[in-house]
């Protein structure tokens, strides 16, 4: 028999867009989470693993890593984070210039090819 697993559904955020600055936050919590809008986690420091979907990365220092709405993901951190992350609904696309069409078609479409960036220290000055 299968285990049934809980997963957290998030709340809305006002305008479908919210960036959050994060100094030494435990992102862990008690049920994985499917995200109702795309994110962008910038980690500048901290440690552990980040489960998204099915796929498991390791969280280290100076990493970027695009997650899609209705992705499921689940942390497991053995370190606070550092660094921030930029929250967006669909209604982002529908106001951003047409050249942020491709931007989406790349990285957001199919997600899990374009999950997870290791970061120069240069890249990391320019994003944060």
């Amino acid at each position: 028999m299968k285990k049934s697993l809980s997963v957290f559904i998030e709340a809305a955020i006002k305008d479908s867009f919210y960036i959050e600055r994060l100094i030494d936050v435990n992102l862990q919590s008690e049920h994985p989470s499917r995200l109702s809008y795309h994110r962008m986690l910038l980690i500048k420091r901290g440690a552990g693993q980040l489960k998204i979907d099915e796929n498991i990365f390791p969280v280290q220092d100076k990493q970027l890593f695009l997650m899609s709405k209705g992705q499921v993901c689940d942390f497991s951190l053995s370190s606070p984070i550092t660094g921030y992350v930029l929250h967006f609904g669909d209604c982002f696309w529908e106001k951003a210039p047409a050249s942020a069409s491709n931007c989406k078609a790349v990285l957001f479409n199919n997600a899990a090819a374009n999950q997870y960036f290791p970061l120069s220290k240069q890249s990391l000055i320019e994003f944060g």
